[in-house]
């Protein structure tokens, strides 16, 4: 994964390999939206 800076990111792929390649304390948040359509 491309070096990250703070900021806002959109990530696409499997949350876990996602999140394995970030460094330690990178994500405030992560929100899922699957089947529950929440529209937020």
């Amino acid at each position: 994964m491309a070096e990250l800076s703070r900021g806002n990111h959109l990530f696409y792929g499997d949350n876990l390999d996602v999140l394995r390649a970030m460094p330690d304390g990178f994500v405030d948040l992560v929100y899922l939206d699957p089947p529950f359509n929440s529209n937020a």
